[in-house]
């Protein structure tokens, strides 16, 4: 399953990425991996160029987000997590803020 969603991120021309949620359930489980399939996604010419996905982006950014404050990670995997958050934050204002406001409320 792994191959297959790195082959996605890198190369779909969708704006609907079903994968993100596999990535909200299982991130934890391997997060340097699930990092490298965001940044991965991110790097995607055919995505960021156009526009952001439609599917999965808050998603991604609640994984990204669980990633960091879980503290069980080390400090090397807590500032990648923070750096891709922050070109979330710049390429998806709307969807980031959306994310932290509902994680600031708990």
């Amino acid at each position: 399953m792994r191959e297959f969603i790195e082959t996605y991120a890198r190369s779909s021309k969708s704006d609907n990425h079903k994968f993100a949620e596999y990535l909200l359930e299982y991130g934890l489980l391997d997060p340097e991996w699930t990092l490298a399939v965001v940044k991965i996604t991110l790097d995607n010419k055919y995505l960021f160029d156009k526009s952001p996905w439609a599917s999965g982006l808050e998603e991604i950014i609640r994984v990204v987000l669980r990633i960091y404050t879980n503290p069980t990670i080390s400090d090397g995997i807590r500032k990648t997590s923070m750096d891709i958050f922050d070109v979330l934050m710049e390429r998806s204002p709307g969807f980031s803020q959306k994310v932290l406001t509902e994680w600031d409320t708990r």
